[in-house]
């Protein structure tokens, strides 16, 4: 499939994701649910970001972003999942941000755990093959600054493998779906926002 198809589907994805979450409703006494729609917030964006990076060929400014839109995911998840209420409130009101994380696991460790629940390895697969390349393109590293050194009359461009922007396109959109049907079943199936038709196409939706 040509790049710009799976840009296309993307942004299908997207606008469906968008659609779905306009339709939600968060009490902010639920700070659980707040939390869980600001991480989501942050990772569809993300997700159009990256897409729309691709779409202009600002590869480098795309690829710095995969390591911050799967982080995001992961914490999101382990976050709702795993901690409990008095941490949420802090959370919520800001309170010793940066130190939220210091006590628990590392981001490889709650990948196990939040597959231990879901009974697969998803997330661990992604974080043992990806994240090192990840880190790399985020910290300017040999693959970010090697990509540069194409050049082409007299004027150095961007030289991204052209399976390599593929495979992220088709890897962001997985990440996004599923991080999507598990945010939207809480906030929206749930409480009655979203019907288990636009679930369940959501779910069908493929790259």
């Amino acid at each position: 499939m040509k790049t710009n198809k799976l840009i296309s589907i993307n942004y299908k994805l997207s606008k469906y994701i968008e659609k779905l979450i306009s339709k939600v409703e968060v009490d902010d006494c639920n700070t659980r649910d707040m939390i869980l729609i600001g991480f989501f917030n942050n990772s569809r964006i993300h997700f159009y970001s990256m897409n729309l990076l691709i779409e202009k060929k600002l590869y480098n400014s795309a690829f710095a972003l995969v390591r911050v839109f799967f982080e995001n995911i992961i914490k999101a998840r382990y976050v709702y999942m795993f901690f409990e209420d008095a941490k949420i409130e802090n959370m919520y009101k800001k309170t010793n941000w940066d130190k939220i994380f210091n006590k628990e696991p590392n981001l490889g460790k709650m990948c196990e755990e939040i597959d231990c629940i879901l009974e697969n390895t998803f997330y661990t697969t992604i974080k043992n093959n990806t994240y090192k390349t990840m880190n790399d393109f985020t910290h300017s590293g040999a693959y970010q600054i090697s990509s540069n050194f194409n050049v082409e009359n007299g004027l150095v461009r961007p030289s991204f493998n052209e399976d390599l922007i593929k495979d992220a396109l088709r890897g962001n959109f997985e990440l996004i779906k599923t991080f999507s049907l598990f945010s939207l079943e809480i906030l929206g199936f749930n409480n009655g926002f979203i019907t288990q038709n636009e679930m369940d196409k959501l779910l069908s939706k493929t790259i």
